[in-house]
């Protein structure tokens, strides 16, 4: 690169063509060397040849240099030797042995499989997953068929699934494999293979691995590279041998249900599809169709006491602040009694006093502390005032998995009843929406005194151990007089005053 800038920047200089200055400052051979050993500060340009350090020519020109290069024929091997050597230097752990070798440079999208290679010098893998165990301060280079040098960032071993003679299927451990992140794709290295005892065979478009004259994999020729047979890959259509057997089918026809393929296999008479005996997973339809485990309708564990298991959650923002500043609401709800206590929040920091003004709650009424408390993963319920109340406590805390409301359904669904409820009281009322707060309180008490589906007896009965009584509630929002007291008033004022229930 510096001969071509020196050869532009003479062809420039020896023609009439006017230079800019910022060319001038990019191509001018600034402060160099003169004969004397002294820097030039001479106006004009100045050449010196690398290789004898004389001025007025450059390297490819210099006389030394090209006697020099008569003399020395294998200059460029020696040359490139020494680089290798450098840059095997500078790695953090020094490889002994000669850098590693690979002369399959693909610059296709990476894939998982595994190809035979006999031009690799060791197992190569580019899938992080693959390994099951790794020395990660194992530190090397490979160089592929193009010169370009990759860095392997570990070595290690992992298992694959391999399809031996006849379609049998086996688990291998290969060993000392190199961990080469940019490599595209994973090899198998002749060499290592062969070292170790195995024979590989290589006849006409197929390949096999062999010992002690077992056949133990084989490979087939995919788009020129011997591609090894497992039970993950896809068939593809350009095999004759396969072109028409369910697998094919599967990929032409948009990756459609095996079973639907299998019933238009037996209604259409000019389907044909030729018997398969490889049983794959089509890796395609795992990412583009791949669903959620549903949750169970029912929980698989049940409580047999109060206090066993505690529900929790946090509902909102609300879009109106109540008359005490409120915007926010917490259930706490016991799971064998079904009994619920709302606490209304300015703020969610507020969740673990309330909490603990819970706990302590029951400890005075039923002198035993909750066992354990479910809720999600928001940071009201992770921070560390409310774990260390918590542990101090001996309560357990258990957390639902990210994005998943279904584990703590019973919050869930206490908050939508509570809120549905709240929202009939406030449009039957014709009251405004800051009074959500009276009318949730309002909701919850009537709830904890109203049967459960599949249960005879209402949480109120199980919490409080007597049954409730109904005679004393009033319609939320009716018109409610309020006695003023004798103190409060003159001779002539009103005795009532007209207010509203809530």
């Amino acid at each position: 690169m510096k001969n071509k800038l020196l050869e532009e920047y003479k062809r420039k200089t020896g023609s009439t063509l006017a230079v800019s200055e910022y060319e001038q400052k990019a191509l001018k051979a600034r402060d160099k060397v003169t004969d004397t050993g002294h820097t030039s500060s001479a106006s004009g340009p100045r050449i010196v040849c690398y290789f004898c350090k004389k001025p007025n020519h450059i390297k490819k020109e210099c006389r030394k240099y090209i006697e020099w290069k008569r003399k020395n024929p294998d200059h460029r091997a020696k040359a490139a030797v020494q680089n290798v050597d450098a840059e095997a230097d500078n790695v953090v752990h020094e490889v002994k042995c000669d850098p590693d070798m690979c002369f399959r440079a693909n610059t296709a999208e990476i894939s998982h499989q595994w190809y035979i290679d006999s031009g690799a010098t060791s197992h190569m893998c580019s899938d992080r997953n693959f390994f099951v165990t790794m020395n990660e301060k194992h530190r090397s280079q490979v160089i592929l068929a193009d010169g370009q040098k990759l860095s392997a960032a570990g070595i290690g071993e992992g298992f694959i699934q391999c399809e031996g003679q006849n379609g049998e299927n086996r688990q291998a451990m290969i060993t000392d494999v190199l961990y080469v992140p940019q490599l595209k794709g994973n090899l198998l290295s002749v060499k290592k293979l062969t070292a170790k005892g195995f024979e590989v065979n290589f006849k006409n478009d197929e390949c096999a691995i062999m010992k002690e004259g077992r056949i133990l994999a084989e490979a087939s020729d995919v788009k020129g590279l011997y591609q090894l047979n497992t039970p993950q890959k896809a068939l593809v259509t350009t095999d004759d041998r396969h072109r028409n057997c369910i697998h094919a089918w599967h990929n032409r026809l948009g990756h459609r249900d095996p079973n639907a393929l299998q019933l238009l296999q037996e209604q259409a008479a000019e389907f044909y599809s030729e018997p398969c005996p490889v049983t794959m997973t089509c890796e395609t339809c795992i990412k583009a169709k791949m669903t959620k485990v549903p949750t169970p309708k029912k929980s698989e564990s049940t409580t047999t006491e109060v206090l066993e298991l505690i529900h929790t959650d946090i509902c909102g923002p609300m879009q109106t602040v109540t008359p005490g500043g409120n915007r926010y609401f917490m259930t706490m709800i016991d799971d064998y009694s079904k009994y619920c206590a709302v606490y209304l929040l300015k703020n969610k920091s507020e969740a673990a006093s309330k909490i603990r003004e819970f706990v302590e709650l029951a400890e005075t009424k039923f002198q035993k502390t909750p066992k354990r408390i479910i809720s999600d993963r928001g940071g009201e319920y992770t921070g560390s005032e409310l774990k260390n109340f918590l542990k101090s406590k001996g309560i357990q805390s258990e957390l639902t998995c990210p994005h998943t409301p279904e584990q703590n359904g019973c919050a869930e669904r206490k908050n939508r009843y509570l809120t549905e409820m709240t929202r009939s009281m406030l449009i039957d009322a014709e009251l405004p929406h800051r009074y959500w707060g009276e009318a949730l309180l309002t909701a919850n008490h009537l709830q904890n005194r109203l049967p459960v589906c599949g249960d005879s007896r209402t949480p109120h009965e199980r919490w409080e151990g007597r049954k409730p009584n109904l005679n004393y509630t009033k319609r939320f929002g009716c018109a409610a007089y309020m006695k003023i007291l004798d103190e409060k008033r003159r001779k002539l004022d009103n005795k009532a005053r007209k207010l509203t229930f809530v």
